[in-house]
């Protein structure tokens, strides 16, 4: 939660959540639709004639095996994709929303290279997937649909016994050509699927985050505004950034943190902003401590601006 950047839950909030709308509006009923089909079709097979439904379901298992083989590697394959693609998401919102600030400070090339890269990267991790399934996939499409390179030998010869008579071959024939497309159809919607239980998931984590503890009035008004920091210690997870921290910063003064990269000077002033507990001490303005103001009042005082 720390560590999660604004672009993030935007992203997650928004676009994310937007983009399930159309599985669960079209992807789960036609999903439904085309299992039922084949399902009443292969039934009638059976009542039909037993030893042609199976034979209709031939190809069908053959191309489920090449269809496992997509899936070596599945499970990796997906996760990597939907982190990849998180963080391009990500950094194109942050990229987007903050482009004056970026500007205004001249870092308009590095913030592009950040977002290149992730572009890059979101785009050849879907590519090097694509390209390990590829052959497995033309197999398996090739093989499924062909019913009839099953079902005519096996029902020529069983018409040829005459054990299945020539109406029911033509039956048969014509019923099993229309079996497998349907499955098909219905197997292209488990990327969808898994899409929507992956973005569910990532909305039920942010719900699950505990909310800062704040009053709904103050107990007196705040009547200056000079800041201080006393004995303030704050953690990103195991991480220690800031141990005992001590200082104080006057009303109607500028102040400037300095020190090198990772040295806790925009994690200070998130903290003034309260937009984080501390983990240690406390930090006032005009003598109060800020977990003890309302947000709503407080957010009106105090403003943090990131450059990016």
């Amino acid at each position: 939660m720390k560590d999660t950047p604004s672009g993030a839950l935007k992203n997650i909030i928004v676009e994310r959540v937007d983009s399930i709308e159309t599985a669960l509006a079209h992807v789960l009923p036609e999903f439904t639709a085309n299992l039922l089909a084949p399902l009443a079709v292969f039934i009638y097979l059976l009542v039909v004639d037993w030893r042609m439904a199976l034979a209709s379901l031939i190809t069908l298992a053959l191309g489920l095996i090449c269809y496992m083989g997509m899936l070596i590697g599945y499970k990796e394959s997906w996760q990597n994709t939907i982190d990849k693609t998180k963080v391009l998401n990500d950094t194109a919102v942050e990229y987007i929303n903050g482009i004056e600030v970026i500007k205004a400070l001249g870092k308009a090339q590095q913030s592009y290279e950040k977002f290149e890269k992730a572009a890059r990267e979101g785009a050849d991790c879907f590519v090097e997937w694509q390209r390990r399934c590829s052959g497995f996939f033309s197999l398996a499409m090739t093989l499924m649909p062909c019913t009839a390179i099953a079902v005519v030998p096996i029902g020529g010869w069983l018409y040829m016994q005459g054990t299945l008579s020539f109406a029911h071959l033509v039956m048969c024939l014509i019923l099993s050509l229309g079996l497998i497309s349907p499955l098909i159809t219905a197997m292209s919607y488990t990327d969808d699927l898994a899409k929507v239980s992956t973005i569910i998931s990532e909305v039920t984590g942010i719900l699950s985050w505990d909310e800062m503890s704040r009053p709904e009035h103050a107990p007196k008004p705040v009547e200056e505004y000079s800041i201080s920091l006393e004995h303030v210690t704050f953690a990103y997870h195991d991480e220690e950034i800031l141990h005992d921290v001590t200082m104080e910063i006057k009303e109607g003064t500028v102040n400037a943190f300095v020190g090198p990269s990772r040295g806790g000077k925009s994690t200070i002033a998130k903290l003034i902003a309260s937009l984080w507990d501390v983990g240690g001490g406390s930090i006032r303005i005009g003598g109060a401590d800020i977990r003890d103001l309302p947000l709503a009042e407080y957010s009106r005082n105090v403003a943090y601006v990131s450059t990016g």
